[in-house]
């Protein structure tokens, strides 16, 4: 999400530039990336003028470290599957509930034997 920041800053100028983000109560705890952009503000529409502004920007890689307590609680509520054939995929229906606080990525590994 974009958060407007303006200030002025003069050209050869060095300017410390603190960021605070808002991180989702459900981002499970490790290392996690994203992008910093930063972006000229384009000036206002002035009467007469004919043209394009261009705007400057930059995107900077930022990683941060997401820690905490974090709980871990899926709960399987219901195990469905369907007839196939030779050929066909088989396919299993999960129905489950994530008790925890962090977002769930259920694995389900299946065992078929004839």
């Amino acid at each position: 999400m974009a958060v407007p920041v303006f200030s002025t800053w003069n050209v050869r100028t060095s300017v410390p530039v603190t960021v605070t983000a808002n991180v989702p109560k459900t981002k499970a705890n490790g290392q996690h990336a994203g992008t910093l952009t930063i972006e000229q503000k384009a000036t206002t529409n002035e009467a007469g003028r004919i043209g394009a502004v261009t705007v400057p920007s930059l995107q900077v890689q930022v990683s941060y470290s997401v820690t905490g307590q974090q709980k871990l609680s899926l709960k399987v509520l219901g195990l469905q599957y369907f007839d196939t054939e030779e050929g066909l995929p088989f396919v299993i229906a999960l129905n489950a509930t994530n008790d925890g606080n962090v977002n769930a990525t259920p694995t389900l590994k299946v065992r078929l034997s004839t």
